[in-house]
């Protein structure tokens, strides 16, 4: 019964091994490229040039440390779980609850967060308010999970990284063709139109001390690394 159990959770987690590696890449690219990374960092980029590519570097970096410390070790162990790679070598029940307390405490910080900016967005195509839009928008996403498990999760990721990049490769092209696909071009009017323009390509235009981009790519780096473990 036990061994079943442990097997209907695995094939559950792999969303039953029926998915390929390319729809499993385009959800990863999916889940990565949020409206932070699409809308946020590019703006931050617009005004203030080389300081904005912190938070795009820090992002990555974060991916990179996930799949370096924490993907590897636990592929190699043959779990599925942080959890149960820590309780190969702990006591397993009280872990397991520690981390289960700890990832449904980090998920609900995040989920508010992503509810309200979607609730927002909604309101503005919906003709509800802000709060109904938030309630949809939340029985929504807990019904296609509920529905369709890890399969359902994934394709949402999938729809959603098609959209992201078919959007970011539409308005780059529209803003190339803008300056006859001139990069030169395309650059110095960014540069003119930025908060800083003499320091648009070189550091200081947003962070005038070092600690503060230090302390701030540590914090995108771990925190995003914490955030998707």
């Amino acid at each position: 019964m036990g061994v079943a159990s442990c097997t209907g959770q695995r094939r559950i987690l792999v969303a039953g091994r029926n998915l390929s590696g390319l729809q499993n890449g385009l959800a990863i690219s999916g889940d990565f490229m949020s409206a932070a990374s699409f809308l946020g960092v590019t703006g931050l980029v617009a005004l203030y040039g080389f300081d904005g590519l912190v938070y795009q570097v820090g992002f990555i970096a974060g991916w990179l440390m996930i799949m370096l410390i924490v993907a590897e070790p636990v592929r190699n162990c043959g779990k599925y779980t942080l959890s149960d790679v820590v309780a190969l070598r702990l006591s397993g029940r009280p872990v397991r609850a520690a981390t289960a307390g700890v990832s449904l405490l980090i998920a609900l910080i995040y989920l508010l967060a992503q509810l309200v900016g979607a609730g927002a967005l909604a309101a503005l195509l919906l003709p509800v308010g802000a709060n109904t839009a938030i309630l949809l928008v939340g029985v929504l996403m807990m019904a296609y999970v509920l529905l369709g498990g890890m399969v359902a999760a994934t394709y949402v990721q999938i729809v959603k990284a098609v959209l992201v990049w078919t959007a970011a490769v539409g308005l780059l092209v529209l803003s190339l063709a803008h300056f006859s696909f001139d990069f030169g071009a395309l650059f110095g009017k960014a540069r003119e139109a930025a908060l800083h323009p003499t320091r648009y390509l070189t550091p200081g235009a947003y962070f005038r001390n070092p600690v503060d981009t230090l302390s701030l790519a540590l914090a995108l780096v771990l925190g995003t690394a914490a955030c998707r473990t």
